[in-house]
């Protein structure tokens, strides 16, 4: 029944916007569902780290999305696969805890991943980095943040933000293999210190969240 409430309208609109060969090959869909189920329809979304969109098929279940993609190739594509949706403005930014420009290692194969922590060895691109808090736009009721290594930092630069108790969802992906050990932890309760509640959604994706009624995640 959970799939025909939130994953059939998802995928449709996926296939209509041509994105939806992108779910399986990055494992997303429980993460969309999650989203999915615990939005408002007036919500704001940042997706930090968008890559080429694959969570604007959650732009008919919120108000706005505010996507952030620093990475040339794949916000050119980005701006491409969302140009037909209204609610979504893509921003050519990297997030973090400074405001300044860094050098984004880039993949030079399909399956790699681009990264901020730059090891001096391959092709980069230099991208802009601002802090959340200090982005005149729209604030955030849910955030999902897949950074590559980056987490802390991105998370550290929306101490604001998450204060704030309309911000009721964070959603990241932990790149165990790229943290330096204790980072898990350290985000984990970094979290909790704003009033979030935890639940891991698999092996490497942990869901922050407050004002969500007792109960309601076990549904």
């Amino acid at each position: 029944m959970k799939e025909k409430i939130y994953l059939s309208p998802i995928r449709e609109l996926a296939r209509k916007l041509g994105i939806n060969r992108l779910f399986r090959p990055y494992g997303e869909e429980h993460i969309i569902e999650f989203i999915s189920k615990h939005a408002i329809k007036d919500d704001v979304f940042w997706d930090v780290g968008a890559k080429v969109g694959m969570y604007s098929v959650l732009a008919d279940r919120v108000g706005k999305i505010i996507a952030f993609e620093p990475e040339e190739k794949c916000f050119r594509q980005l701006s491409s696969n969302t140009s037909s949706l209204p609610n979504i403005r893509c921003f050519n930014l990297a997030l973090g805890n400074e405001n300044k420009k860094m050098k984004l290692k880039v993949a030079e194969g399909k399956k790699g991943t681009h990264t901020l922590l730059y090891d001096g060895k391959g092709k980069f691109e230099v991208v802009s980095v601002r802090k959340g808090d200090s982005l005149k736009i729209p604030k955030p009721n849910i955030i999902k943040i897949d950074v590559e290594g980056f987490e802390e930092e991105v998370l550290n630069g929306m101490r604001k933000t998450l204060k704030n108790p309309d911000c009721r969802i964070v959603v990241i992906e932990i790149h165990f293999s790229l943290l330096e050990m204790g980072a898990p932890k350290r985000i984990v309760e970094f979290l909790q210190s704003f009033g979030f509640n935890i639940k891991w959604l698999g092996r490497s994706h942990v869901a922050a969240f407050k004002a969500i009624k007792k109960g309601e995640l076990e549904k």
